[in-house]
């Protein structure tokens, strides 16, 4: 039987030449069993991207807890700056969350003065969902902590490679979720937004 080391370090074809090989059959040495579980564990696509989103949910949430935000709120805010007024629905869909995690969170913000509900005034069974004028005013404060998170997990890649790796993400979503059109909520359009909120209400 080959040295269990030998399958901890295989490369990618290694990967695709055995992908449909049975990892168990009986009477197989448990330690070589759990060598390649774990070499493929390590290499898979689905588990890399996991940790990653647990790790940089963790910075963000270290970096707003100071503030008073949580990374939910965060993305939440980030949806409403770009397009004020949408019903909690459209929030939920573009957070990619369930609508009951939402309204918890909703509950929240609404408690701490950064949003406000209010009954559609064309149909009273939907609820839309406004920032104030104090969650318009986090965005200086919040905008560079999440930039600085951004800065930290992208160190040492260069504009080609992030375009790159955004793009194969991208393509990834779009391979899981064919239907899924991955909304342009970003950073700078929400602060974009806000620029043009805030020279309307000068000129006014």
């Amino acid at each position: 039987m080959p040295d269990k080391n030998h399958y901890i370090d295989h490369d990618i074809d290694h990967d695709i030449d055995h992908k449909c090989e049975n990892l168990w059959e009986p009477g197989m040495d448990r330690e070589f069993i759990a060598a390649e579980v774990r070499s493929k564990r390590n290499n898979s696509i689905g588990y890399l991207l996991a940790v990653a989103q647990k790790q940089t949910m963790a910075m963000l949430a270290d970096r707003l807890a100071p503030l008073g935000v949580t990374p939910a709120q965060w993305q939440a805010l980030v949806v409403l700056w770009e397009e004020d007024g949408i019903v909690q629905r459209e929030i939920a869909e573009r957070m990619v969350i369930e609508q009951a995690t939402l309204t918890r969170t909703l509950d929240r913000m609404e408690r701490d003065g950064f949003v406000e509900r209010r009954p559609d005034e064309h149909d009273r069974r939907r609820t839309r969902v406004f920032v104030t004028e104090k969650g318009f005013g986090l965005i200086n404060t919040l905008v560079p902590e999440a930039m600085e998170v951004l800065t930290t997990i992208t160190n040492g890649f260069s504009d080609d490679e992030i375009n790159v790796f955004r793009s194969f993400l991208r393509r990834l979503i779009g391979n899981i979720s064919p239907t899924h059109t991955l909304a342009e909520h970003n950073i700078n359009g929400a602060k974009q937004n806000l620029d043009v909120r805030l020279n309307k209400g000068a000129a006014e």
